[in-house]
C-alpha cells in the first residue's frame, strides 16, 4: 500500500502556472542569483529572492516549490503576481556543520535529504516539521562538500547516492547501507527512470550516462558530443528526463570547464532542440519542467 501511494505521488503530473501559453522551467544553482521560474525565451518570471546556492529544487502538485541550499530545506510557495518571493512555509534545517543538497518529495509530507559533515553522511527521510522518519548512517561516505549532492529514493525503496570528489562514484544501496550497484562515473547523482533505468549525471566527469535495470549503459552524452552544436560539457549537474524522451541538462560551468549554453535540451541521437543563451550565466545545477511528470 505504501510503495503504491509513494508510486502515485511521484508519478503525478505536476502543475503548470498560467503566466504564458509557454512552457515554465524550474531552475536553480550554485553561483546563480536565485530559484527561477523561466520561459522557454528565458524571460525570468518569479525568483525566490534567495540568493544562496541551490542544487536541487521540486515543483509539488500544490504548486509550492521545495529546495535545498546547504543549510537548510525550504518550502516556498511562489507570489507568481509580484514575480518574485512568496510565503515561506517552512523550514528544516540540518545540524551545525553539516550539509544538505536534496530535497527529493517521496510522500505524504515526506522528504528524502542527505545530510554530510566531515566524518559523516546520513540519509534521511523527514517531514515538513523537521521529525526524522528515517535515519541511516553510512560511515564511509565522509567529506562535508565533496560527498552527497542529489541523492534519490527509487520506487523499488532503494537509495541511490554519491560522492562528488574526483575519485567518487555512484551506489545503489539498500535501506541498511548495503552496496547493490555501482555507477562509475556519476558524481553528482544518479536518478531513477519510470522504466527500472537509471540515468546519472557525471559532475566533473563531464558526461550523461544512462543504463537498464541491469546497471548496463544503454545511452551516453560525452564532453565532446555537442561540440559541432556550440555546446561543450562542463560540470554535469541537474538532469530532467522529459516524457518525449528527451533530457535537460543542467551544463554548470563553475569549476572552469565547458563552454556555450548552460542549460540544454537534447534528444537521444543527440541534437539540441533547445537551449538557454549562453549570455546567461551557466551556473544551474537543478532543473524541472513545470507540467511534466518526474520522479527524479
Amino acid at each position: 500500500m505504501v510503495k503504491k501511494k509513494l508510486m502515485l505521488i511521484l508519478m503525478a503530473a505536476v502543475i503548470t502556472f498560467a503566466v504564458s501559453a509557454q512552457e515554465l522551467i524550474l531552475a536553480a544553482g550554485c553561483g546563480y542569483p536565485g530559484t527561477v521560474y523561466f520561459d522557454r525565451d528565458g524571460k525570468v518570471v518569479w525568483n525566490s529572492g534567495d540568493e544562496r546556492g541551490v542544487i536541487d529544487c521540486w515543483l509539488q502538485e500544490d504548486g509550492t516549490v521545495v529546495y535545498a541550499c546547504g543549510t537548510e530545506v525550504v518550502c516556498i510557495r511562489p507570489d507568481m503576481k509580484k514575480g518574485v518571493g512568496g510565503e515561506v512555509l517552512w523550514r528544516v534545517p540540518v545540524k551545525k556543520r553539516s550539509e544538505t543538497w536534496s530535497c527529493q518529495p517521496i510522500g505524504e509530507d515526506r522528504y528524502l535529504l542527505g545530510e554530510t559533515r566531515k566524518n559523516n553522511a546520513w540519509i534521511k527521510e523527514v517531514n515538513s516539521r523537521g521529525e526524522v522518519l528515517f535515519n541511516l548512517e553510512l560511515k564511509k561516505f565522509r567529506g562535508k562538500h565533496d560527498s552527497f549532492r542529489n541523492i534519490r529514493k527509487s520506487l523499488a525503496g532503494t537509495y541511490l547516492i554519491t560522492q562528488v570528489r574526483p575519485d567518487g562514484a555512484g551506489y545503489e544501496v539498500d535501506s541498511h547501507g548495503n552496496i547493490i550497484r555501482t555507477f562509475k562515473e556519476a558524481r553528482f547523482s544518479v536518478i531513477p527512470l519510470p522504466g527500472g533505468g537509471y540515468l546519472s549525471a557525471g559532475g566533473d566527469s563531464q558526461c550523461v550516462t544512462e543504463y537498464d535495470g541491469e546497471g548496463n549503459i544503454v545511452w551516453d552524452l560525452q564532453k565532446d558530443d555537442l561540440l559541432d552544436q556550440g555546446i561543450e560539457l562542463g560540470f554535469i549537474a541537474g538532469l530532467h528526463r522529459l516524457n518525449n524522451g528527451n533530457t535537460l541538462v543542467c551544463n554548470w560551468q563553475g569549476h572552469q570547464t565547458g563552454s556555450g549554453s548552460g542549460l540544454f535540451e537534447v534528444t537521444p541521437d543527440k541534437q539540441v532542440v533547445w537551449s538557454i543563451d549562453e549570455e546567461i550565466q551557466p551556473m544551474f545545477a537543478s532543473v524541472m519542467m513545470a507540467g511534466d511528470s518526474r520522479i527524479h
